[in-house]
């Protein structure tokens, strides 16, 4: 590989229904900023969940495409089912779905002006799937008009989920392939919300392949490994957070604004060094590291990373606190007002390569503490244990992936 790809997916299907058109304030002009701002607490609580469902794992997984997908059906949930995921997705600071939608919609708009300017490749995409016994409130159609899809879900089930996933396999470039199983999809199925996002980046300091070694990793609560670890000097945004005694380093892609980073987090080693973090990081400590940052010499040694990792969101959602989503009580009623809809399952999937050539991240550091004399020798910067790793896009300021690093062997 000669560069760093990322890519997820992520689909939640149901059965469903809406009652009533969103009513579309034309007046509103809320930042999206507050868009993203309930996006990162929910990725902090989301990442929390999955350490807590799979301990000892490395994880790898994207806020922006889960957060996507739950926002669809938040846009088609009413009553206890809608409060519950206005929580949950850190929407309290809407009056209405309105609100909301347009800032959804401003978010799109910016993210395709950008796209045509940018070295870096970021594409997400959402689908709204709904079968054709399901009659759509026009309002729906006018918001996601260039989204919605009709299939035969009742007669083809097997076709229709063949052609959900050839949607995933188009936009991560047959990264993501076969989301959904053999059985995942049934003639009792109405709709399937879907949110595919890839992304693509070179190292704006790459580093030379002829450096990389054989070196030790030491895994959780394990004997040591070997790892491919690829190593460089250069000059990074470096920080301390002193509250969770961890060290950070901003490494930059390449792009001619300079918007997207990777932010790698790493803890003193301990054996739970890396979960006493997870507990304790907020987002408004990811907030000061984003907002700023101090460069100096550094010197890194970071593995070479290739894994992919598939969940189970339906538990894990619940935990965060979606209420009845999932339950045959859902009130789903802004799809359509004329059947009755649900949410059965929701699948999440993530794959991350990371070499010399590429890598992930967002531009812009901040320092929570740092000392105040710029030391003359380089930092050291040793990545042989496990860490915190986060792909943050500056200007949205909003994180694309996540995932933590245990080691090769899990």
């Amino acid at each position: 590989m000669n560069k760093t790809i990322v890519i997820a997916a992520l689909a939640a299907f149901l059965p469903l229904v809406w009652s009533q058109c969103l009513t579309r304030n034309d007046t509103a002009r809320l930042s999206a900023d507050k868009l993203y701002y309930g996006q990162r607490k929910f990725s902090v609580s989301l990442l929390d969940a999955l350490q807590k469902a799979r301990p000892n794992e490395s994880l790898f997984f994207s806020p922006h495409s889960t957060y996507r997908a739950l926002l669809l059906a938040y846009f088609g949930a009413k009553g206890e089912t809608e409060k519950s995921l206005k929580k949950t997705l850190h929407l309290d600071w809407a009056n209405s779905k309105a609100d909301v939608s347009h800032a959804y919609e401003l978010e799109k708009l910016a993210r395709a002006n950008r796209r045509e300017h940018q070295t870096v490749e970021f594409n997400s995409v959402d689908k709204l799937y709904f079968s054709k016994q399901v009659e759509l409130k026009d309002c729906l159609k006018q918001m996601f008009n260039e989204s919605i899809e009709i299939l035969n879900f009742a007669t083809e089930p097997e076709e229709a989920r063949d052609q959900i996933n050839k949607f995933v396999e188009e936009v991560t470039k047959d990264n993501i392939k076969d989301l959904l199983p053999p059985g995942s999809i049934s003639h009792d199925t109405n709709v399937v919300l879907a949110n595919a996002a890839f992304f693509k980046g070179n190292w704006a300091s790459k580093f030379d392949k002829e450096d990389t070694q054989k070196k030790i990793f030491y895994e959780h609560s394990r004997m040591p490994v070997y790892v491919d670890m690829m190593r460089q000097r250069g000059h990074f945004n470096y920080g301390v957070i002193e509250e969770l005694n961890t060290v950070f380093l901003e490494m930059p892609y390449k792009g001619e604004d300079g918007s997207i980073s990777m932010y790698i987090f790493l803890p003193v080693f301990t054996v739970n060094a890396i979960d006493e973090f997870l507990e304790k990081v907020t987002p408004e400590m990811l907030d000061e590291v984003f907002s700023g940052g101090l460069q100096r010499e550094v010197d890194i040694e970071f593995p070479k990373i290739s894994f992919e990792r598939k969940f189970e969101l339906v538990p894990i959602l619940k935990h965060m606190g979606v209420g009845d989503l999932f339950e045959s009580g859902a009130n789903l009623t802004d799809f359509s007002e004329k059947q009755s809809l649900k949410f059965d399952d929701a699948v999440h999937q993530a794959k991350i390569e990371i070499d010399e050539e590429g890598s992930v991240a967002a531009a812009a550091t901040a320092i929570f503490s740092f000392r105040s004399s710029r030391p003359t020798e380089p930092a050291q910067f040793i990545c042989n244990h496990p860490f915190m790793f986060l792909i943050h896009d500056q200007k949205s300021k909003e994180i694309l992936f996540a995932g933590v690093y245990r080691g090769p062997n899990e």
